[in-house]
């Protein structure tokens, strides 16, 4: 989503336009990647992401069921954290 501000700071896509959607597409992309190649640090990277979103989703109001949704997937990154963590012990 910082991606895709940038841009529409720039000029460079409009807000809500497919150009928009498909860089965000690769900004959560680049996430999971981070998350695959180290996933002790990706995954905190990916829950400190969907933090945002959760509150972003709560201060708008009207999306609760969404925040529910990103709060599911902010557990499993928490998860995996803590799966990795314990493998890298070993």
């Amino acid at each position: 989503m910082v991606l895709v501000a940038r841009l529409q700071q720039r000029e460079l896509v409009r807000p809500g336009g497919a150009a928009a959607r498909a860089a965000e597409a690769v900004e959560h992309g680049e996430h999971g990647l981070v998350a695959l190649a180290a996933p002790r640090w990706g995954a905190l990277l990916v829950a400190g992401w969907l933090g945002g979103i959760i509150l972003n989703l709560l201060i708008l109001g009207g999306y609760g069921d969404i925040a529910m949704r990103d709060a599911g997937l902010l557990a499993g990154a928490l998860a995996l954290n803590r799966l990795a963590t314990a493998a890298h012990r070993r």
